[in-house]
């Protein structure tokens, strides 16, 4: 209740303006009998009162709907007909209580079909062709539109057919908007263009209650994106930023891309930035990874635009989103992998490794400070929970001083790569004097090791951040905070 309150009042400040039109897939017919109560729908369309599986309806849009409402059948009950996808028209044929005729915008009651309820199916047909062709018009016009279905659409058939929708209508601006009442529905499924409301079994039969008038007023205030727009080739950022920074800015385009907010992408770093080595080519993203080159895209992208996209990436962006992203765009090359493989076999394998990632040099103008105290104190509980286990601790860090106290310390459990380590407030990557290649293959590599452990404490850090994308599920603790969260 707490939630509906909520949405009540977020669309009370915005004035209630609808920007989606609310068009019904079906399942049954509680959105179209949730919607006219709520005001929001003002049109038909073909799918507002049919009883829908989710494999014909798919089919239907697949073939354009050729079949719709053709090759019709007697349901076994006899209160209902079948068309060739396996559509239900429940409420579209006379019954013998109400055997006139239907027309357009008109409901039957649910009770036996007339005999003769054949001769309606013209009637039928030229209603359902209106209904499509208004449904089209909008999609392929680029007309806002939230599509909503309920029941029986899962996180997994929402992929399906958010890609069904981008190649069937490429001009289209929509969003899926899906309930349900499993736990699955109980967390942001984080699918661009598709939007998961949770809602009980009691409340989902409830279509005349508060909680349906909620969440279709939510719905109804989306403003869907486009799939489309220009193709780009993503650069260097004047301000030269770190290996992860970096990565986050690719990880925003590639969200844009994945969701059809831009229709290609390539990175290409030219001869620039902190890690190019001559001598190992041009871009030195392909360095560490697989070149990224998807569509034919020319124009570069604005500096505002790689702004935008990392931001969205370092706090809008959720870490199963970005692995998901990850898993399909992003593949480390196989001799960076081999070391990390390397590296496991020899410390970490048969053992519980603590993941400990400090942030020193020049960090402490972007985010809290911690001492060496405070690790110490977010350390000693996470040891005496596996004092009966082979512990281990990979220290990653690029502070020379701390290297050396905490290997003194904790000689008995830690392992750590030999890697650049600065003695100043300099950081690493901004070192001009130090070789670009290994400046980012050790960033690389340590990023990867920190996301095999089997438990972090992390400073706040692009790098460490990024561990957690290469591994969601690790379980971690945040030393601290930057200062601009």
């Amino acid at each position: 209740m707490k939630k509906f309150y909520a949405v009540i009042l977020r669309l009370a400040l915005c004035g209630q303006m609808w920007s989606s039109e609310i068009i019904s897939l079906g399942g049954a017919c509680n959105v179209a009998r949730a919607s006219r109560q709520s005001g929001l729908r003002t049109l038909a369309y073909p799918f507002d009162w049919l009883i829908t599986p989710l494999p014909a309806l798919k089919e239907a849009f697949e073939e354009d709907f050729v079949k719709i409402a053709e090759k019709m059948h007697l349901r076994e009950d006899g209160k209902a007909a079948i068309d060739a996808y396996g559509l239900v028209y429940i409420h579209d044929f006379p019954t013998i209580r109400t055997p006139e005729t239907p027309i357009d915008g008109e409901i039957m009651p649910v009770h036996p079909l007339v005999e003769h309820w054949e001769e309606a199916i013209p009637i039928v047909q030229a209603k359902f062709r209106c209904r499509l062709a208004r449904m089209t018009k909008l999609l392929e016009a680029g007309s806002p539109v939230a599509l909503v279905r309920y029941q029986d659409m899962g996180r997994r058939e929402a992929e399906e057919w958010i890609d069904l929708l981008r190649n069937k209508y490429p001009s289209a601006r929509l969003v899926l908007a899906v309930l349900g009442s499993t736990s699955e529905f109980q967390t942001p499924w984080d699918i661009p263009h598709v939007r998961n409301f949770y809602i009980s079994e009691k409340d989902l039969r409830d279509w005349q209650g508060p909680i349906w008038n909620a969440i279709l007023q939510e719905i109804a205030a989306l403003e869907p994106t486009e799939w489309n727009t220009d193709g780009y080739v993503l650069t260097m950022p004047n301000y030269n930023p770190g290996l992860f920074s970096t990565f986050n800015t690719i990880m925003g385009a590639l969200d844009a891309y994945d969701c059809g907010r831009i229709s290609s992408l390539r990175i290409d770093f030219g001869k620039q930035g902190s890690y190019f080595d001559l001598e190992q080519g041009d871009n030195w993203w392909t360095y560490y990874f697989e070149p990224i080159s998807l569509g034919r895209g020319t124009e570069l992208f604005p500096t505002y635009k790689k702004i935008e996209f990392a931001y969205k990436a370092q706090y809008e962006m959720s870490k199963e989103r970005a692995y998901a992203l990850i898993q399909k765009y992003i593949h480390v090359l196989p001799h960076i992998d081999q070391k990390v493989q390397e590296f496991c076999k020899e410390n970490f394998d048969g053992h519980f490794v603590i993941g400990l990632h400090y942030r020193g040099t020049d960090k402490s103008t972007e985010a809290e400070s911690v001492s060496y105290d405070q690790i110490q104190a977010a350390l000693a509980p996470v040891l005496l929970a596996h004092k009966d286990e082979a512990v281990k601790i990979f220290l990653a860090t690029d502070d020379a001083f701390f290297a050396q106290r905490f290997q003194k310390d904790f000689s008995n459990y830690v392992v750590m790569r030999n890697t650049l380590r600065s003695n100043t407030q300099e950081g690493i990557h901004a070192r001009k004097d130090l070789n670009g290649y290994r400046k980012g293959e050790e960033a690389v590599i340590d990023c990867l090791l920190l996301a095999r452990c089997s438990f972090l404490l992390k400073m706040a850090s692009n790098l460490s951040d990024c561990s957690l994308r290469f591994q969601p599920d690790l379980p971690v603790i945040h030393l601290n905070k930057s200062y601009s969260e």
